[in-house]
C-alpha cells in the first residue's frame, strides 16, 4: 500500500510513506546539478537527511542513454534506498525510467537503468530521498554503444561507464536461420550478469538470455525469422562495466551421422536437422574433451521448432567418469526443423565428435526371431509390438558377431499409460534376458536396441 500526504503551505514538497520508508520528492529546486551527456561522472553528497536532490542534462531526441549511480551509501548507514525518476522537458516521467530504485547493499551501491529520449531539451532527474539518512553516491549519463553487427564475424566490445549498454543492427535475410551469441565477458565485478536481448523489426522482442564471466549466452532466431534489421542489445546489470565478444552466426546443418565439432571457451554451438512426423532421432556426443580438462560437464540439448526443449543430458568426458553413451534420444516427431545445442563447462571448451542419426524402426514379429542390423554409429533402433495387458512377456537378445564385445543397452518401453512398464539391461556377454513379465496395459510396446556409438549386430526373440 502507498500512502501521499500534501499539506498547504508546504508548496511542492510531499511526504510520502512507501513500503515502511519515508522519502521526500521534489519536482522543482532552483539549484539543479547538472550532469553532460558522456561527461565525467557527478559526485552527490548532501549534508542533511532528506535535503531535495534533482539534477539536469541536455539531450537530443532519438538519443539512447544509459544512467549509472555507483558508490551509494548513507550517513548515518541505512537500509533504505534512493529512487530517481527522469523526467522530460514537459515534465513527463521519461518511458523506461518512471523509476529506478537503488540500494546501498550489494554490489557495491550501484545500479544502471536504460532509457530512450523523446523530446530535444533540458531533462531533470528527481531523486527520492529518506528523511533518516543523506545518501553519498556518483552518478553519469551515457550514450549507448552503436554498431553493426554482419553475420559471421564476431565484434568485440568494451563498456566503460557504469550503466552504458550497446546496441548492434543486425540484417537477416528470409529464410537465414541465425543464432546472436554472446562471450568473454570480463568484468572486475566477476558476478556481473551481461543480458543479450534481440528485438525484432517491429521492436518486440524475440528474447533474453544471461552471461556472465564463466559462462556465454546465445539466442536463435529460427529459420522462420522475418527478414530484416534486428537489434541487437547487451546491457550489464548493476552499474557493471567490462568487455565482451558479440557474433551473428547461421545455424548449419547438422550432417546423418558423424561430424567433429569444437567451440570457443564459453561459446555455445547450435546445429539444425530437420524430421517428419512420427520419425524418432538420436542425438549424441563422443570422444569429449574440455580445455581445460575441467571436473564437470557440457550440456547436450535439442530444441523443437516452438522453441522448447524435448530433451537435455550433462555429458563429461571419458577420463571424468562418463558412465553411459552421452545420446539423446527424441521420439515420434512433428514435422519440422529442430535445433542442437552444444554448451560447454563455465571458463571452458569443448570439443568431440556429434552423432545425430534417424532412428531405425520397424514392427517386432512376436513369433520369430528378428534380426537388427545397425551399421550406423550411433544408431538407435525401435521395434515396435502390440501387447495385450495381463499377456506375461520377455525379450531374448544374441549377438550375431560372437566375439564383438561392444556395449549394447537394451531397454523395454510400454505405452504412455503404462505405469511400470518399463525394463533395461546392458548387454556385455554373448546373449542375454529380460525375464517375462506381466504386461500392464494393452498397447503398442517398444524394444530401444542402442549400442552407444558403435555399429552391432543382434537377433532379438519375444518370450511368451
Amino acid at each position: 500500500m502507498r500512502l501521499w500526504s500534501c499539506e498547504s503551505g508546504v508548496g511542492r514538497n510531499c511526504a510520502r510513506i512507501a513500503l515502511g520508508f519515508l522519502f521526500v520528492s521534489f519536482t522543482a529546486n532552483a539549484a539543479d546539478l547538472a550532469i553532460a551527456v558522456d561527461g565525467p561522472p557527478v559526485t552527490v553528497a548532501p549534508e542533511k537527511p532528506g535535503q531535495p536532490l534533482r539534477l539536469a542534462f541536455r539531450a537530443q531526441a532519438g538519443q539512447r542513454l544509459g544512467l549509472g549511480v555507483t558508490a551509494l551509501k548513507f550517513v548515518p548507514a541505512s537500509a533504505t534506498g534512493v529512487a530517481f525518476t527522469v523526467k522530460q522537458p514537459d515534465g513527463q516521467a521519461v518511458r523506461g525510467l518512471e523509476m529506478l530504485n537503488c540500494f546501498p547493499a550489494g554490489a557495491e551501491g550501484a545500479c544502471d537503468g536504460e532509457f530512450t529520449v523523446a523530446a530535444t531539451g533540458t531533462h531533470v532527474i528527481d531523486v527520492d530521498v529518506p528523511f533518516s539518512a543523506a545518501p553519498r553516491f556518483s552518478i553519469q549519463i551515457s550514450s549507448a554503444v552503436s554498431r553493426s553487427l554482419a553475420i559471421g564475424k564476431g565484434e568485440a566490445v568494451a563498456l566503460s561507464r557504469p550503466g552504458q549498454d550497446a546496441w548492434f543492427a543486425l540484417t537477416v535475410e528470409a529464410g537465414q536461420d541465425v543464432a546472436v551469441g554472446l562471450r568473454d565477458v570480463a568484468s572486475g565485478d566477476r558476478n556481473a550478469r551481461f543480458s543479450l536481448r534481440i528485438h525484432r523489426p517491429d521492436g518486440s522482442l524475440v528474447g533474453e538470455a544471461g552471461a556472465h564471466m564463466r559462462l556465454g549466452a546465445s539466442l536463435p532466431l529460427g529459420g522462420g525469422a522475418p527478414a530484416g534489421t534486428y537489434r541487437v542489445e547487451v546491457d550489464p546489470d548493476r552499474g557493471a562495466t567490462g568487455s565482451f565478444v558479440v557474433a551473428a552466426t547461421v545455424t548449419p546443418q547438422a550432417p546423418d551421422g558423424a561430424l567433429d565439432i569444437a567451440s570457443g571457451v564459453n561459446e555455445e554451438l547450435r546445429f539444425a536437422f530437420s524430421a517428419g512426423d512420427g520419425q524418432s532421432a538420436s542425438v549424441g556426443l563422443d570422444n569429449i574433451a574440455h580445455t581445460p580438462d575441467v571436473d564437470s560437464e557440457s550440456r547436450l540439448l535439442v530444441v523443437g521448432p516452438d522453441g522448447k526443449r524435448l530433451n537435455t543430458l550433462y555429458c563429461r568426458t571419458r577420463a571424468r567418469g562418463q558412465p553411459v553413451p552421452c545420446k539423446v534420444k527424441v521420439a515420434d516427431l512433428k514435422a519440422g526443423r529442430y535445433t542442437i545445442v552444444v554448451s560447454p563447462p563455465p571458463g571452458a571448451s569443448v570439443s568431440g565428435t556429434l552423432y545425430r542419426t534417424q532412428d531405425h524402426t520397424a514392427k517386432l514379429d512376436p513369433d520369430s526371431p528378428n534380426r537388427i542390423d545397425l551399421r550406423q554409429a550411433g544408431q538407435v533402433a525401435r521395434y515396435r509390438f502390440a501387447g495385450k495387458a495381463g499377456e506375461r512377456m520377455g525379450v531374448a537378445i544374441a549377438r550375431n558377431v560372437t566375439d564383438d564385445k561392444s556395449r549394447v543397452f537394451v531397454t523395454l518401453l510400454g505405452p504412455p499409460d503404462a505405469p511400470t512398464a518399463m525394463r533395461g539391461t546392458g548387454l556385455l556377454q554373448a546373449s542375454v534376458q529380460i525375464p517375462a513379465f506381466e504386461l500392464p496395459v494393452t498397447g503398442t510396446y517398444t524394444l530401444l536396441v542402442d549400442a552407444g556409438f558403435r555399429t552391432v549386430s543382434v537377433t532379438v526373440s519375444l518370450i511368451h
